[in-house]
Formats: structure tokens, C-alpha cells, sequence
């Protein structure tokens, strides 16, 4: 077919397992499928952390004054969100700025560019929309630019759409029915946004993640606590923000790793974000001899580490489906949105989701002690998400025939 798609968030050059994962996958089924990917990954430049050293000490400054208490967490966030709404951006925050702009700004002529030379704009939008995330709004104002400033196909796939924010709200309800198609990754996000617009039927379409499904042989039918030898423990997207009020993890984690071991479990860490590394690090000095999976592991090699384990435990909806992809289930703690949940419900486990803000030890080798899943059946519902993930490609074929 060797039609140009400009792929909007790429973030195949990220470390973080998910971000690098995902757009790999998206790009190797847009080749087999004959497409020409353009673009350039613009992670850094959407959630504008393009800035220098100064704007990451300021924000650690304020990530430390927001975790000391509830009240401080909610007076720092305030003041952030103060702070988008004054601040000049060339990236609207309200629906009116939006709109009210006549051309495209200059920050945005390389994008440009690409929605120009390309035949079919592709919006990767991962766990952008939500909140009152920049890199949200600015996937938003891209998508508006290409279809109803410059008349191209433009699709948003593969995302997240949680709609608490009212101005991200905003532009979800005036930008969304403009588009040529929006396919969420999970139902609960179809689900928000239906109660925003009932007269859009918008797909969901699982995360182009479960691309990386592997069959492998089955052991044992049933998994419970008895069975499992070794265990992938991990972080949450819940860790290391400002907007996010929780207390230091680390006791709590080697408390865990502790009481596990003492059960007779092997673990080891997956450090699937830098914000997860840091917690590793920290916890590798109370307990040296713990293993990670590092940060900078390719995908293929996370999941052959992933399948030497029987369970994962996180708060991170990548590293799940990862995990899933090699037949291992995940006990979910609690994200920065309702996507571990979600998740739950999609691979059919529905097991109870662990609060990352305040978890204990006995909570999750209580969770452990009660599994009993079929490894049969759940490898199956994760065989029929990877051949559905595809979607998220060949829903161009409708436009580009």
C-alpha cells in the first residue's frame, strides 16, 4: 500500500518498558502492513520536559513538600494547576484558546510538516488524556490541527481516556467527533466518554502491547499459592508524581520482599520506568542480593525474564500485559488512573486491586493465598487481545483503500 503515516507519540526512544514496547509494536505492524512511518518521538517535547536541570529541581523540591501531607500534596497541585492555566503556552489548555487561534504555532512547524507530507495521521495516545496533563492537550491540539485546520485522516488509538479534568473534558467532547476514528484500549475508558457523547460509537481495541503474545506450554492447569516458585515484583505509574498523594514505598516494600522470601518465594524487581529503578536502588540497600529486571532491557528479553516467573505483582498496566503476553497473571495495585483495573477485567482475572498508596504485606500474601486461576482460559483471553490489537492499524485500511 506504501502510504506515509505520521505516527504522533512515538516514544519507542523511552525507558520506560511500556512507551518503548508499544511503539514498536505499532511501527512493526504499520511495515508488514506496507506503510511508510514519518515522525519523530516527541514525549519529552508533549509533556514539556524539553526544559533543563532547573524546572527537575524545582519539581523534585515540590514532589518533596506534596508527599508530606495530604494538605501540602493538595495546596502544591493547586498551585501547579494555577500555575498551566497563567503560564504562556503554545499549547492551549481551554477548548475557546484553542479554537480562538487562527494558524499553527511555530513551536509546532516540524509537526506540521510531518501532518503535511504524510498521507494518514496515527495518534498513539497511550496514558496521555487525563487529568490536566500537557501531554494530553497537546496530542488533543496536534489532532485538531490535522483534521480541521489541515483536512487529513487522524485517528487516536491505543489509549486511556479519563475525564476528571474538566478542560482535558472539554477537548475530549469537541475534538473526539471530529476525527476519523478513536479506539480506546480498555472499556472503562469507553465507558467515560460515553457518558460525555452516547451518539459516538467508538471502538475499544486492546493495547498494540498484547502484539507481543507468546503461546507457551502450560505446566499446570491451575495456579495458586502452592505452585508459584518466583515472583516479579514492581512498581506503580500511582509513584513519583506531584499529583499523587501516597507514602514512601520503600518500608513497605521490604517488609514485602521480606515476608515473601520468608514463604519461601524468589523474587525479583522489575524496574519497568526510572521512577520504579529508584524505588529498586533504594530497597537494594536494605537487601543486597535482590535481583531486577533493569530498566534498559529490550522487550524481547523482558519477556523471557517475565516467563521464568509464576506471578507479577504492580500498579503498572504495561508491565501487566507483558506479563500476560508470557502466560503470567498480574496482582494489580492501584495506578495514577483506572487503567490496572481495567486491565483486570479485560484478561478475565478481576482479581481485587491493592491501594499503591498504603499496601501492606499480609494484603498481598493474603491475595496470593487465595489464587486460583485457570492458565488455560487466561492464556486464551490473552491470544484473542493479541489478534484484536491489530486493529489498531488496520483500522487505516477503511481511509486508505
Amino acid at each position: 500500500m506504501n502510504k506515509k503515516v505520521y505516527l504522533v507519540n512515538d516514544t519507542s526512544d523511552d525507558l520506560n518498558w511500556g512507551c518503548n514496547a508499544t511503539s514498536l509494536a505499532l511501527k512493526e505492524i504499520l511495515r508488514d502492513k506496507g506503510h511508510i512511518v514519518v515522525g519523530e518521538p516527541l514525549l519529552k517535547k508533549a509533556s514539556g520536559a524539553e526544559t533543563g536541570g532547573f524546572k527537575k529541581y524545582i519539581k523534585k523540591i515540590a514532589h518533596y513538600i506534596s508527599s508530606r501531607s495530604k494538605f501540602l500534596n493538595g495546596l502544591v497541585f493547586s498551585l501547579i494547576k494555577a500555575y498551566k492555566k497563567n503560564k504562556h503556552d503554545y499549547i492551549p489548555y481551554s477548548v475557546e484558546e484553542l479554537f480562538a487561534n487562527e494558524g499553527i504555532p511555530s513551536e509546532l512547524k516540524e509537526e506540521e510538516h510531518f501532518i503535511s507530507d504524510s498521507d494518514v495521521v496515527l495518534i498513539n495516545g497511550e496514558g496521555s488524556i487525563y487529568d490536566s496533563q500537557r501531554k494530553g492537550f497537546f496530542l488533543l491540539t496536534l489532532a485538531h490541527y490535522s483534521k480541521s485546520i489541515m483536512g487529513k485522516p487522524t485517528f487516536m488509538v491505543n489509549h486511556t481516556c479519563s475525564l476528571t479534568d474538566r478542560s482535558m473534558r472539554n477537548f475530549v467532547d469537541k475534538i473526539y467527533p471530529k476525527l476519523d476514528g478513536v479506539l480506546f484500549r480498555e472499556e472503562v475508558s469507553q465507558n467515560e466518554y460515553k457518558a460525555l457523547n452516547q451518539a459516538d460509537t467508538f471502538e475499544v481495541v486492546p493495547d498494540a502491547a498484547y502484539y507481543y503474545f507468546r503461546k507457551v506450554k502450560i505446566k499446570s492447569q491451575y495456579l495458586d499459592s502452592k505452585k508459584i516458585k518466583k515472583i516479579c515484583l514492581g512498581g506503580s505509574s500511582f509513584f513519583g508524581r506531584i499529583d499523587r498523594y501516597y507514602k514512601d514505598p520503600v518500608a513497605s516494600y521490604i517488609d514485602l520482599i521480606k515476608k515473601l522470601r520468608g514463604k519461601g518465594y524468589s523474587i525479583v524487581f522489575a524496574c519497568a520506568d526510572e521512577v520504579d529503578e529508584a524505588i529498586y536502588l533504594r530497597i537494594k540497600e536494605a537487601i543486597r542480593d535482590l535481583d531486577s529486571i533493569p530498566l534498559q532491557t529490550p522487550t524481547n528479553d523482558i519477556l523471557d525474564s517475565l516467563s521464568g516467573c509464576d506471578l507479577h505483582i504492580s500498579g503498572r498496566w504495561h508491565p501487566a500485559i507483558l506479563a500476560a503476553c508470557v502466560n503470567v497473571p498480574t496482582i494489580s495495585l492501584s495506578a495514577n488512573t483506572f487503567k490496572t483495573k481495567a486491565f483486570q477485567k479485560q484478561v478475565g482475572l478481576n482479581i481485587p486491586i491493592i491501594d499503591a498508596s498504603n499496601f501492606s504485606a499480609e494484603l498481598i500474601i493474603s491475595e496470593i493465598e487465595s489464587l486460583n486461576i485457570d492458565l488455560e482460559v487466561f492464556q486464551e483471553s490473552v491470544s484473542k487481545l493479541s489478534k484484536l490489537s491489530v486493529r489498531n492499524i488496520s483500522v487505516l485500511d477503511e481511509i486508505l483503500q
